[in-house]
């Protein structure tokens, strides 16, 4: 039988060094319920999605059906535009803006994330946890953390998943287990509405309509873990990694021109934010489609923007490799070091 625990802990006197450019430690509250669960589409976990522009009047741009498509239908109709003449700041301005969501960035250490463990599962070599992030910005959303068996403080790997997997299935295919065994903390968020067709088509289609994209909740979702992980006594703040596969390696590599908080990425995809799940219009429309971001997409491929140090893998199907796997582990212990 399911025992009932609920505790609080209040995170971050134990990790004053949380943050790596001095300021206060993230504001993350972290609480233990095991009389809790976590089932989206009965949460209406998307909902936050869907009322997001209403939510935000102030920092909407409010488009119509005919406006949207003609941007998408422009990009489609031009060939790839060439690298432009932008400083660092430059770029990271311009995808702040083409995603929105400067507003949620700027103040994210200091807004409450609330972050309640419901699930918990003994391996052999870590600790699995079920995690619910709470965020007055975002809403609910799951995700699954690996806590290993080794000594704290130690380096940590946030994985990105792509379509139509999950933070278990990244757990067992994308090296989030292998990654735990060799001692490195793992925390992978469950990314909503990332299936391709309804309800992504529906919200990134409502999202831009309002001003905002998907991609923009994907990347300041991925900011929150990394808060998280960075909050944690048990983690070294300096030495987090960041793992993505498919559209989470969309989400990263434009995180990493955000933030310089990740030391070090590993990615096997790159986009030119024209990309559909089947043949235009609407219906096809998702997360990386953001035409706003098309004309700086040479830019954003370029490494050299990066504080984070990348490493390019081939599609998928390099994760199955045993010589690719060993080369990505060895890549994050040289970069972040053993843990």
């Amino acid at each position: 039988m399911k025992k009932s625990v609920v505790c609080v802990l209040v995170l971050g006197l134990v990790a004053a060094a949380c943050s790596d450019h001095g300021s206060a430690p993230p504001n993350v509250r972290v609480v233990t319920d095991l009389t809790q669960s976590f089932d989206c589409q009965a949460r209406d976990c998307i909902a936050p999605y869907r009322n997001f522009p209403d939510a935000h009047p102030e920092f909407a741009r409010p488009r119509d059906d005919a406006s949207v498509a003609d941007e998408i239908a422009e990009a489609e109709s031009e060939p790839l535009p060439p690298r432009l003449d932008l400083t660092r700041q430059e770029l990271r301005d311009r995808v702040l803006d083409a995603l929105n969501i400067r507003f949620l960035v700027t103040g994210l250490d200091q807004r409450p994330l609330q972050v309640t463990v419901f699930e918990e599962t003994q391996k052999p070599s870590y600790v699995e946890r079920r995690l619910i992030f709470s965020d007055p910005e975002v809403g609910d959303f799951e995700a699954l953390e690996l806590e290993p068996f080794t000594p704290a403080p130690r380096p940590a790997i946030v994985g990105l998943h792509g379509h139509f997997d999950s933070p278990q299935i990244f757990e067992m295919q994308y090296l989030g287990a292998a990654l735990a065994q060799a001692g490195y903390s793992v925390v992978m968020p469950k990314l909503r509405a990332m299936d391709c067709f309804d309800p992504e088509a529906a919200v990134s289609v409502s999202l831009l309509k309002g001003g905002f994209t998907l991609m923009g909740m994907r990347v300041y979702e991925t900011m929150l873990v990394e808060k998280y992980v960075r909050s944690l006594g048990s983690v070294d703040a300096a030495r987090i990694g960041l793992l993505t596969h498919s559209g989470g390696s969309s989400t990263g590599n434009l995180v990493t021109l955000i933030t310089d908080r990740f030391r070090a990425h590993v990615t096997d995809y790159f986009t030119d934010w024209r990309d559909h799940c089947t043949q235009f219009p609407f219906a096809s429309v998702h997360c990386e489609t953001v035409p706003a971001l098309f004309r700086v997409s040479t830019n954003i491929d370029d490494e050299s923007y990066r504080r984070t140090v990348t490493m390019r893998v081939p599609y998928a199907h390099a994760f199955g490799d045993d010589s690719t796997r060993a080369m990505i582990v060895d890549f994050f212990r040289q970069e972040l070091g053993a843990p």
